[in-house]
Formats: structure tokens, C-alpha cells, sequence
């Protein structure tokens, strides 16, 4: 699906394994990102063009299956060489 901007994101990378050590939570699940409240994470968005200077990716993250809680709107301004942002 094409962004406003008609940057198209290729793909997502939880950073499971990275981010469940980081959370002690790899006894639980290895595949699956659990994460603690209040503690920090990692993960990559692939985009198929690099972001244009000027636009920015929202990310938006929601707790729960029915999306009830809105967690944090992050807004990124980078702009890279390559394909891909790391947030």
C-alpha cells in the first residue's frame, strides 16, 4: 500500500529476537515481539524509495486486538541513501 506521499512500505522487522532479550521476555516467545511497558524498542520499516525530504512517516502503535489504545505517534524527518528507515 502506497502512502500519501506514494512511498510504498516493503516490509516490517519487529526485531523480535533483539527486542525480547532486550525485555527478558524470550522465555515466553522467540518469533512473537513482547515487549514491557515503559521500556524501549527497536524495529525497521522498509520503504521501496527513500523518504523525500520534507515528508514524514507516521507510526502510529496500538495495544490490544481491537486497537483500543492509541500507545504513541512517532513522526520521522530523516532522510537516508538508502531504501529504508530505522526507527
Amino acid at each position: 500500500n502506497r502512502d500519501a506521499s506514494g512511498c510504498l512500505i516493503a516490509g516490517v522487522d519487529l526485531r523480535s529476537q533483539e527486542n525480547n532479550r532486550a525485555h527478558r521476555t524470550e522465555e515466553i516467545d522467540r518469533k512473537r515481539l513482547i515487549v514491557r511497558r515503559g521500556q524501549a524498542f527497536s524495529l525497521t520499516v522498509h520503504l521501496s524509495d527513500p523518504l523525500q525530504s520534507g515528508h514524514e512517516l507516521a507510526l502510529v502503535l496500538k495495544q490490544g486486538l481491537h486497537n483500543f489504545n492509541n500507545l504513541r505517534t512517532a513522526h520521522v524527518h530523516k532522510q537516508t541513501e538508502h531504501p529504508y528507515t530505522s526507527i
